[in-house]
């Protein structure tokens, strides 16, 4: 082989027979396809929560099951929502996903929404009176369920870009009312004592409860700790604590 066939040797284009790969897709959940799955998902959920109850737990009741069915989706959804908050935390990286956090809050309040409507239209009539036969609380545990959906709805409404834009930092001190909430919420459904048989929703929601109830207080200990117990949040974040072991104490031994 002469320097000629040699350096025409060395030129020669390489082509690889291996087959070219296709970009792995980045998980996007802002993006319109995982929004639509999630709904799915979430639709798919709230019905076996409701299924659950008319073919399991009662005998075909339509409106106990949408009621209790409603209520359990839409409290196991929102705990589930408190608790992403906590893991994201945690996990600094999965902050991106607050997608995630938004659409687990915003079917947890659309399903307490329906529990809501069952509730009026199943029980009260649309006759709210009877709703207020005492302003005790302790009493009339339907009061924490009033307080509780209150500030859920006022946060549905707001759970957009939109919003956000328009209440500026307001916005968030608004969504900083979902601790409240979230403490009358666990009222309502511990002392309403309407179904304490132990279940697989039931269990389900204990389980998300307790994990949302764990997160949000371990991240409020660790930053009123860094922030010498001095801030106005220690002191809001302490009057829900007391008050809500208060209001439990005399609701279970009323």
């Amino acid at each position: 082989m002469d320097e000629k066939d040699a350096q025409q040797t060395t030129d020669t284009t390489v082509i690889s027979t291996s087959p070219t790969l296709p970009a792995k897709k980045k998980f996007d959940p802002a993006g319109w396809p995982f929004f639509i799955k999630f709904s799915i998902g979430s639709l798919v959920f709230y019905a076996v929560e409701v299924a659950y109850q008319y073919y399991i737990l009662t005998t075909q009741d339509v409106a106990t099951s949408i009621v209790r069915g409603s209520a359990l989706a839409g409290t196991t959804l929102i705990a589930a929502a408190l608790f992403s908050s906590a893991v994201f935390r945690w996990v600094p990286q999965w902050a991106q996903y607050w997608h995630i956090r938004r659409y687990l809050g915003v079917a947890g309040a659309l399903a307490i929404t329906a529990h809501v409507l069952g509730v009026s239209y199943y029980y009260l009539g649309f006759d709210y009176t009877s709703l207020f036969f005492t302003l005790n609380p302790v009493e009339n545990p339907m009061l924490f369920g009033v307080i509780g959906f209150i500030i859920i709805f006022a946060m549905l409404l707001t759970s957009n870009d939109k919003a956000m834009r328009m209440l500026g930092r307001n916005w968030k001190r608004l969504h900083k009312f979902v601790y409240g909430a979230f403490a009358a919420i666990i009222l309502h459904f511990t002392l309403i004592r309407a179904d304490t048989a132990m279940n697989a929703p039931r269990v389900l929601l204990y389980v998300m409860t307790a994990l949302a109830v764990f997160g949000q207080l371990y991240w409020f200990f660790k930053t009123v700790y860094r922030k010498r117990f001095r801030s106005v949040g220690t002191v809001v974040g302490f009057a829900i604590i007391i008050s809500f072991l208060i209001l439990l104490w005399a609701g279970l031994n009323r």
